[in-house]
């Protein structure tokens, strides 16, 4: 049938699987991340500071082999491969990736955000996931690329559902079984979607605490939820799971510094507040001393004891 619709002929597959099979994808173990070239990581960063506004998309403003000397990404290249084959890598792989791609990509293409959301989604970066959703979803809305008067990007349509089904609900396709792993953005109250599994149609509710799964039509579906729970379906049946544990995305908020206060945790809190004030006091005098390049930068230090140190108690222990 395939070869009759398509014209596809056996020695295509078998080209497709030979060629398959002399990929490799570079790793680089000092950084902990996949270069997407061999030569990705010898190239001089591209100075995003020192670049106006104005000039993107870079592409509109600089010759091609000027950026492709550079250590810059237009769109999601290597984090592709984290979507569409992320049972081929790690958790901790794809965190360090994205880690590492995101301050390099530029989103000059508007294929780019949508696959930025879904990847964020799954390594728990929820904050930047909605936020690339809205991206995604507002591309022609707000102009974000500038070019809205040439007509709409449609891509960003098909993206703005990858986001929701893909990427907050998780859906996936490992080893021809269905996979879902939903969560709730914070922003939302619920959300629901369709999808047509194998020729039978699924509908899946996720709610502040649960998702749930219904069979609407067709033959039986079997599916996982959350990586753990195997869940079978027959017509016109539905399963409610509960959600995973929700957490606070911290490692995506803009924050200077963390204050944690266990005063009423600790023994001997004085003693510790004292050390602690010592230590970070010594460490910030030694630096100054050595930039103002005094000799006698050993009289500046705080003392751990005597009459000459400072009183660190006094200051933490008031009420």
């Amino acid at each position: 049938y395939q070869r009759r619709v398509h014209g596809l002929q056996p020695e295509e597959a078998i080209a497709w699987q030979k060629a398959a099979s002399k990929m490799y994808l570079p790793h680089d173990k000092l950084l902990g991340v996949h270069p997407q070239d061999d030569s990705f990581l010898k190239k001089k960063p591209w100075d995003f500071e020192n670049t106006p506004k104005d000039k993107y998309p870079l592409l509109l403003h600089f010759h091609p082999l000027v950026i492709y000397k550079h250590r810059v990404c237009k769109q999601a290249d290597l984090l592709m491969a984290h979507f569409l084959l992320g049972d081929k890598f790690t958790l901790k792989e794809k965190k360090a990736d994205f880690d590492f791609y995101e301050p390099l990509t530029t989103h000059d293409s508007s294929l780019s955000t949508a696959i930025f959301s879904v990847v964020a989604s799954e390594i728990g970066y929820q904050t930047k996931a909605y936020e690339y959703f809205i991206s995604t979803a507002r591309m022609d809305i707000d102009n974000v690329q500038r070019n809205a008067h040439h007509g709409i990007h449609t891509a960003c349509m098909g993206g703005t559902w990858i986001c929701v089904v893909q990427g907050f609900a998780g859906m996936r396709v490992y080893q021809n079984t269905l996979h879902f792993d939903p969560y709730l953005p914070m922003e939302w109250e619920g959300y629901s979607f369709n999808v047509t599994w194998r020729g039978s149609q699924l509908r899946v509710e996720v709610s502040e605490r649960t998702v749930t799964y219904t069979l609407a039509e067709g033959k039986v579906v079997r599916l996982i939820h959350c990586g753990q729970t195997r869940v079978s379906l027959k017509s016109s049946k539905s399963v409610t799971l509960p959600l995973k544990d929700k957490f606070t995305d911290i490692a995506t908020l803009e924050y200077d510094g963390v204050i944690f206060d266990l005063d009423t945790c600790l023994q001997k809190i004085c003693a510790e507040h004292q050390e602690a004030w010592i230590t970070t006091l010594n460490s910030y005098l030694k630096t100054r001393s050595l930039r103002d390049n005094k000799q006698a930068q050993g009289r500046h230090l705080l003392q751990g004891g005597g009459g000459n140190g400072v009183a660190a108690t006094s200051l933490c222990c008031g009420g």
